[in-house]
């Protein structure tokens, strides 16, 4: 009759609407007994008084682009030295004691993102450096910028041994927790790993240290993961693949993107073809200078050539901004005098350039672009670097003057053979230039010149190059015929306009023999 509670009705009565009536209507006592909190098995260091931590809502990768409260988060970060070079230590022990007006000077220039720079062998040397670590990462926390920590072990090197970098990672992750700024972490768990493993081996190391963060650490938030030789390297294919198993991980969507660092040793066709690419794979910059000691002049026209393109194609595209190199260092790169809070010409140049100009930029959310035809850009070439030393100063260990090819990555599907009887083209010319040559290899230009007053169409250019195997290529489909290779462009730029250049097409080969070098390059109709 809906009015009268039957056995199981009182049943429910009694056992909890009464009790929790009852339980709720007296506050508990001090002495009430409480299921204790698990602690992190590594005990981290207390939380500091002082500025509250802002509350965030989660950053995380949604498409190609990061994401907060639904919104576009473009990254206006700067790299930090931490705890990395014992050769210039003075500026890891003058930076901790200075971290609170850091924060803010970084703060009111609109920076929102600090990669926090370290070496394991010296920041896991002892418990105050660590504690000094967690202290800056909260400091940069309290003021609402988000902190990728960057372990610089396995600079240039393989990462097989991937597993030393674990305990701190766990370091890492619970110190964040236990100061409550877990939700301002990003991990970049290894800075530029070299050319010695293939793609296999790196999406195999990256899926593992995933899992260990993931499933181990349970850490849900945003990983960066440098590419391969000194993160110059791009391979769409390889990358989400790595995606993939990330959202295998986390129930469904990754939460990863990827990261390059560009230096001016480094071609801006590199550049640009990432930032072309950056519509349809999470990228960010997580290196950017104005000299690679020993590789390159001082070039400052190329940071702001980047930011340039960086503002005007890659960020509507989704590309997702970049940490400029570096606060402060004793080279050229560096961004501040030595109270490190006053900006240098190389600080008030980025400042300018980018942390200005990124706030009036259009950011709509961009729309995932089906997986390209024609193929992933080529990887540059890196330069090789010198390890960072423990104990004596370096250039930017990043890279050291010894020109080393970017590994290659797998070749895409050969473009169908051109019919038989293609026809030389009346007026326009080709040649083809070598960019970078080292012991095994070389990377090569392919320049078009039109000399006639009409746009030319449906053309192709052939030459001869005997013993070279090509590797990675850039703006066009190759063929190769015995020692003869045909380059057909892509058609984004097949269009040769009157009286013009196209230099667009870029290749890099393995040698095979003494004969490697291109030779007889022309130009023909392709029916």
């Amino acid at each position: 009759d809906l009015s009268h509670v039957n056995a199981f009705g009182q049943l429910i009565i009694d056992n909890y609407y009464s009790k929790v009536s009852n339980s709720t209507t007296t506050a508990p006592s001090p002495s009430s007994t409480a299921v204790p909190t698990p602690q992190p098995t590594t005990a981290p260091t207390p939380t500091p008084s002082g500025t509250p931590v802002p509350t965030t809502s989660s950053l995380g990768v949604k498409g190609v682009s990061l994401s907060q409260s639904g919104s576009r988060f473009i990254v206006k970060g700067v790299n930090m030295e931490f705890y990395r070079d014992q050769g210039c230590s003075y500026i890891t022990s003058g930076q901790s004691p200075a971290r609170a007006q850091i924060a803010s000077k970084l703060k009111g220039m609109g920076v929102n993102a600090v990669r926090l720079n370290y070496y394991q062998g010296w920041l896991g040397s002892s418990t105050q450096n660590m504690t000094d670590f967690l202290d800056m990462m909260q400091a940069l926390a309290q003021q609402g910028i988000y902190v990728m920590p960057s372990d610089h072990a396995y600079t240039g090197e393989s990462l097989s041994g991937r597993s030393s970098a674990y305990p701190l990672f766990q370091k890492i992750v619970d110190g964040a927790r236990a100061r409550g700024i877990e939700k301002y972490l990003i991990m970049n768990p290894y800075n530029e790993p070299g050319p010695q493993d293939s793609w296999s081996q790196w999406v195999a190391a990256n899926n593992d240290t995933l899992t260990y963060l993931r499933k181990t650490l349970n850490f849900k938030g945003v990983v960066v993961i440098d590419t391969l030789s000194w993160a110059a390297a791009f391979d769409e294919g390889q990358m989400q693949t790595v995606r993939t198993f990330d959202a295998s991980l986390l129930g469904g969507t990754p939460n990863v993107m990827f990261s390059n660092h560009w230096y001016p040793n480094i071609s801006m066709n590199s550049v640009n073809a990432t930032i072309e690419a950056s519509g349809r794979i999470p990228v960010v910059i997580g290196e950017l200078g104005q000299i690679n000691p020993g590789s390159s002049g001082l070039t400052p026209s190329y940071v702001t050539n980047v930011f340039n393109n960086v503002i005007n194609t890659g960020i509507p595209k989704g590309h997702n901004g970049a940490f400029p190199w570096i606060w402060n260092w004793c080279d050229e790169n560096g961004m501040t005098n030595d109270d490190f809070l006053t900006l240098n010409t190389f600080g008030n140049l980025v400042n300018d350039n980018y942390f200005k100009k990124v706030t009036s930029v259009p950011v709509p959310t961009p729309t995932v672009v089906p997986t390209p035809t024609p193929a992933t850009p080529r990887p540059s070439v890196a330069p090789t670097p010198t390890p960072v030393p423990t104990v004596t100063a370096t250039p930017r260990p990043s890279t050291t003057p010894t020109a080393t090819p970017a590994t290659p990555r797998p070749s895409a599907s050969p473009f169908p053979t051109p019919q038989a009887t293609p026809t030389p083209v009346g007026g326009v010319s080709a040649t083809v230039t070598i960019a970078e040559e080292w012991n095994t290899g070389f990377c090569g230009t392919i320049v078009v010149k039109n000399s006639t007053n009409k746009q030319v169409k449906n053309w192709a250019v052939t030459y001869s190059m005997a013993q070279a195997k090509i590797t990675n290529k850039y703006g066009a489909n190759f063929v190769k015929l015995g020692n003869a290779v045909v380059a057909v462009p892509w058609s984004t730029i097949s269009w040769l306009p009157a009286n013009g250049t196209n230099s667009a097409i870029d290749f890099c080969a393995n040698k095979t023999g003494a004969n490697w070098r291109p030779t007889g390059a022309q130009v023909l109709y392709v029916p």
